[in-house]
């Protein structure tokens, strides 16, 4: 998100209260989620889902989630995790 904000010329320093104000939350990666994260690469290969996608992914299975996204790419990998596709 940082990295969207920077491109555009947005406010940086503004981000995290912008965040905070939505109630997002900065949750840590951890050791676990980055093995999973690097476990779906076979799985989610052919749909073209990044690193940081599969991040995604392990986090929301450590915290029995479902993940939501725009990207239809995640409902078509087969790795098993509930995704919720949104416009």
């Amino acid at each position: 998100m940082f990295q969207s904000v920077i491109e555009r010329g947005g406010p940086v320093d503004e981000l995290p209260g912008l965040l905070a104000a939505f109630g997002v939350v900065a949750i840590p990666l951890t050791v676990e989620d980055a093995d999973l994260a690097a476990a779906l690469r076979a799985p989610t290969r052919a749909a073209g889902l990044s690193l940081a996608d599969r991040c995604c992914l392990a986090l929301a299975r450590r915290l029995g989630a479902t993940a939501v996204t725009a990207d239809r790419a995640w409902t078509r990998s087969g790795h098993g995790i509930a995704v919720e596709l949104i416009r």
